[in-house]
Order: structure tokens, then sequence, then C-alpha cells
């Protein structure tokens, strides 16, 4: 979907890279949720509770709260109270000591900078993927093109997405 502003189009370009929606946490309480993998159910009955950011800022937040919706359906009381559960818990700051939902990326990124690591377990049947692209503006002007298709061929580059995996990325269809 196109977005104007000032005469321009702006539309989400191509995704290059990706990242899945993980369940992060200490070692300790990712343990109790399972092995490689966590059922929402439970992942909404954990103490601590598992949080996750203000949705309408954090993409893998709002991936996670859409696979819970669609995992646990709306046709019965239980299913409604764990998602609404889950949506209550958004929060700006996420406790220490509690699993949250994150990116792989962003996990990646966080624990490279402190001597705390914490792990992570993907989400039952798939974790959904958190794209990562580049808005294309859309204008009568050739500089404008140029631009964009050079910033895309340099991020869809070999040296391009050598950079992303090391910065934590899969490539756009999720493989490492």
């Amino acid at each position: 979907e196109a977005s104007e502003a000032a005469g321009t189009k702006i539309t989400p370009g191509t995704a290059f890279a990706s990242s899945p929606a993980v369940i992060s946490g200490p070692a300790d309480q990712l343990k109790k949720l399972g092995g490689d993998e966590a059922s929402w159910s439970k992942i909404l009955s954990a103490k601590p509770a598992l949080t996750v950011a203000d949705v309408s800022r954090d993409r893998a937040s709002a991936l996670a709260v859409t696979a819970a919706s669609q995992a646990l359906g709306t046709d019965n009381q239980k299913a409604r109270e764990a998602f609404g559960q889950l949506a209550l818990t958004a929060r700006d700051s996420i406790p220490s000591n509690a699993p949250y939902v994150t990116s792989e990326a962003a996990l990646a990124a966080r624990n490279a900078k402190s001597s705390t690591k914490l792990a992570e377990i993907g989400l039952e049947g798939g974790s959904p993927l958190v794209k990562v692209s580049a808005a294309k503006m859309i204008a009568d002007d050739p500089q404008t093109d140029a631009a964009y298709e050079e910033l895309m061929t340099r991020f869809t580059s070999a040296e391009g997405q050598k950079a992303f995996a090391a910065a934590g990325y899969r490539t756009a269809d999720g493989s490492k």
C-alpha cells in the first residue's frame, strides 16, 4: 500500500533480510518452556509471565501476538483469556528475569554488548519472520530511482548479505 507525502508515493520495498521472532530470556526460564520450540499454552502459562514490547513499535512482538491469536483461536474462553493476557503484557521496558519476544537479530545484538547472555527458543509450528526492507519512494525523479536501485544492489549483493548475516540476520526467505 502506498503512502503519499508532498506529492511523492512511498511503497514497501522488496525484503532483503529477515529475522525470526523468538522467545528470549534466562536459560533456566526457557528450559521450563521446552526444548528448541515452545507451545503457546506453555508460553502463556509460564511464571514469570511472557512479556512483549509495545506492538505498535516492535514488529517481532506484533508478529508474536498475531501468531498466538492464530494458534489459540478465539472459539473458546480459555484461548481468549490467554490472548488477552499476552496483549496486556505489552510494555516499553522488558524485565530482565522474564521471557520476552524479540527478533533473533535483536537478541544477537543485545548479547554481543552484554556480559549476561540470554538464551532463545523458537515458537511451536515455526516462528514468524520479521522482514527487513527499504521503503521505495516513487517520484518522477531519475536520481531518486537510481539511488534506490544502487542501495538495493548493495543490500542484495554477496557483500551486503554477508554483512547482514554477521549482524545476525537471515536471508529474506528465512534461511541462514
